[in-house]
């Protein structure tokens, strides 16, 4: 139960990257795709080295079957929204570390081909709900400053006192 009651405050406060990408190439044929789908952590070691955090900030899904391959969902949570996971992930890409690493971590005969490399970073429900909030405020200040000022008068609310 305080599992759970950790999980739901964890929720609600942090934000995370959701990272997926493609895994495809010439050695599915050749591997056991039981493998691909059960060696996960030392792929994540791998994959956390590559983007710079640490393996307890980051899961990793099994890779669900595709077409041409298998596509990867890693959830990375975040304290600092302004990694540009993307980036660095293609930065690897292009220079063959991506490849090793699943090559590596999924113990592989050849290396794969890593394409569509996309990161969505997800607001937690606090900052989203805080977002609402001053996006709210501040409409209504503006709403406030956008009122024009109208005397009583030009209203005809003046009092007797004031026609007089």
């Amino acid at each position: 139960i305080v599992s759970v009651a950790m999980e739901r405050a964890i929720n609600y406060r942090q934000s995370y990257a959701v990272i997926t990408m493609d895994i495809t190439g010439e050695w599915l044929a050749a591997e056991n795709s039981n493998t691909v789908e059960t060696l996960h952590k030392e792929l994540l070691r791998q994959l956390c080295g590559l983007i710079g955090v640490e393996e307890h900030t980051a899961e990793m899904f099994k890779p669900f079957s595709t077409p041409n391959g298998y596509q990867l969902t890693m959830h990375v949570y975040l304290a600092d929204q302004n990694i540009d996971f993307e980036r660095i992930l293609n930065a690897a890409n292009d220079d063959g570390d991506l490849a090793d690493a699943f090559k590596s971590g999924w113990s592989l005969s050849v290396l794969p081909k890593i394409e569509n490399i996309k990161c969505q970073v997800m607001e937690s429900k606090k900052q989203s709900k805080d977002k609402k909030i001053k996006e709210q405020t501040e409409m209504m200040q503006l709403q406030a400053t956008q009122t024009p000022n109208i005397s009583p008068i030009e209203t005809g609310e003046a009092n007797d006192e004031e026609q007089v």
